[in-house]
């Protein structure tokens, strides 16, 4: 990829880097990016906060226990290239887990917090997540207020398995 053209901003709880599952991966997929970790009280300040911090205009999203796939920083760059917000693809060791309390990891039309790209301009035109959500639901909030204006882009490339 060459000069590194997106940032990654990994929330957690986590006070050690190295016992992040997202961050041991993506050092391993050998890719050029910026990684801004996050661990501010709530978890809308922590993602306001990544986006000030990011120094590219393509951001990306990834919860701590979010372990992206082999292809997953070129797949969320090329995506990001041509449309304002991506839908990650979200995978579970444990198909239970999907079927009885994460239905919506599945759907294609909803942000999921665990993998979700934006191009910048996108929060200075509809605003960053809402302080107000402490834990949780912080981008249905948001994806309320992009899909007045944006389409949401599915890349099942952007996969991480959570």
């Amino acid at each position: 990829m060459g000069k590194a053209d997106i940032s990654v901003i990994v929330v957690t709880l986590q006070n050690n880097p190295d016992e992040i599952d997202s961050i041991c991966r993506l050092h391993e997929l050998d890719s050029d990016f910026e990684l801004i970790i996050r661990n501010d009280e709530g978890i809308s300040k922590a993602r306001n906060n990544g986006i000030d911090s990011a120094s590219n205009d393509k951001i990306i999203f990834l919860d701590d226990d979010a372990v992206p796939e082999p292809g997953y920083i070129e797949a969320a760059s090329k995506a990001l290239d041509k449309n304002p917000v991506v839908v990650g693809a979200v995978q579970s060791p444990d198909k239970n887990v999907f079927d009885e309390l994460a239905v919506h990891y599945r759907d294609p039309n909803k942000l999921v917090g665990c993998n979700m790209g934006f191009q910048r301009k996108v929060f200075e035109e509809v605003g960053y997540f809402d302080q107000d959500f402490h834990w949780g639901h912080e981008e249905t909030e948001l994806q309320n207020r992009i899909t007045t204006r944006y389409a949401l882009y599915y890349e099942p490339d952007m996969l991480v398995t959570h």
